[in-house]
């Protein structure tokens, strides 16, 4: 799935006439967590979540360059779907439909609209079958009423996702930022489209932060935003249009901070330590290693902040 993705992405890139391919493609596979979920945990459907989304995302695109209503039908049956691997994705289709209502594309809206509305019947009918309530999507009751009780606490949750010092995005890929910054101030070629993007982006933000537990235990990064993984990619290539050789430099540098936390994250949850980059500092700066095998050993003895640090003071 997530190679699949990858490969719509380069399409998408293409299809924006977007320069820049390759490097916004793999500092945003290896910053954020989509190569993470893809390899460490591939039991949890977080990369089928990147790839319908990046299809949803493509077939938007592709109604924006050439419409026609066969994509138009397409954009909505993957919208459906997209709520099915994952509720919250439900918040991904306002941006769009607002968008169309600015440009004034009613027949586009409207057929999208009712390809969403003969679609739907497909949602409560999956609920009913799996929880035995056509209006209950969680079969753990109590996850949907922690919900309710924590919606106050806005903007607290939706801020954690960006900035909590165990998993927050702009911790842990602060090439994100980069996107949003591409993003923000977009190239021509995807002007009024950037808008869109930083709207489902907010959006999703948003939506995830009724979760208050999403941060909690050894997740890599915020899991729950890596299906915007193709609007990362669009905006830091976006971002590479700026043009300034400090704006090459900054991505990959960024990207591999990301991979140095993600190999010693791996290390330390491996033997089975929680933690965030704080802790992590703590256990590799005091000598500690899990004791995997001479060769992880090895490797983990090379990752070690203290003698990265024993290298620069020689």
């Amino acid at each position: 799935y997530l190679l699949l993705s990858l490969i719509l992405c380069v399409r998408i890139l293409k299809k924006l006439r977007l320069k820049n391919i390759i490097l916004p493609c793999l500092c945003i596979l290896f910053s954020t967590s989509g190569y993470a979920v893809a390899t460490i945990m591939p039991s949890w459907n977080h990369s089928v979540d990147i790839f319908v989304n990046t299809v949803f995302i493509y077939y938007f695109l592709s109604l924006e360059i050439n419409p026609s209503r066969k994509k138009s039908i397409i954009l909505g049956i993957t919208y459906i779907i997209s709520i099915l691997v994952r509720y919250f994705n439900f918040i991904l289709i306002a941006p769009i439909l607002l968008y169309l209502l600015y440009k004034k594309d009613f027949k586009n809206f409207k057929t999208i609209l009712t390809t969403i509305l003969l679609s739907f019947w497909i949602i409560p009918l999956i609920f009913y079958i799996y929880n035995g309530n056509p209006f209950m999507p969680f079969s753990n009751s109590g996850l949907s009423s922690d919900i309710s009780q924590h919606v106050l606490h806005y903007p607290a949750y939706m801020l954690h996702y960006l900035v909590h010092p165990i998993h927050g995005l702009f911790v842990w890929a602060p090439v994100i930022i980069l996107s949003i910054i591409g993003l923000y101030f977009a190239p021509k070629n995807i002007e009024k489209l950037n808008f869109v993007f930083l709207g489902i982006f907010i959006l999703l933000l948003f939506i995830n932060g009724l979760n208050p537990e999403w941060h909690g235990g050894w997740s890599f990064t915020n899991r729950y935003l890596v299906s915007l993984f193709a609007i990362y990619i669009i905006g830091l290539s976006a971002f590479l249009e700026l043009k300034s050789r400090y704006y090459i430099f900054l991505p990959v540098l960024f990207t591999g901070y990301s991979v140095f936390l993600f190999f010693n994250w791996l290390f330390v949850t491996s033997d089975g330590q929680y933690g965030s980059i704080i802790d992590i500092y703590r256990y590799w700066s005091t000598g500690y290693a899990a004791k995997l095998g001479a060769l992880t050993e090895k490797i983990m003895v090379a990752c070690r902040y203290k003698y990265l640090i024993k290298l620069i003071t020689k």
